[in-house]
């Protein structure tokens, strides 16, 4: 949904990324995410950290928005921000 609204209403932001049952570490986009990031506000530091090195973050799906995608698209770049 969120690429459909600030996508300017195409389905076209949503790229073909298949990747299921695969967990990953995360490699955060920012120095301190829980400062920067809405969302991760109010996650431990502990879990944040752990997050960094351990396989914790389960990726199962066919689609989402490319980093290149996500550059392209001004709606995107206007009201989200990659962490």
């Amino acid at each position: 949904m969120i690429s459909i609204i600030y996508g300017e209403d195409r389905l076209e932001t949503l790229d073909e990324i298949v990747i299921y049952g695969e967990s990953r570490p995360i490699e955060w986009a920012f120095q301190n995410v829980t400062e920067e990031s809405v969302l991760f506000s109010t996650f431990p530091e502990e879990l944040v950290q752990a997050m960094e090195v351990q396989d914790v973050a389960l990726h199962a799906h066919t689609y989402s928005v490319s980093v290149e995608t996500f550059e392209n698209t001004e709606g995107l770049r206007e009201n989200m921000k990659i962490t």
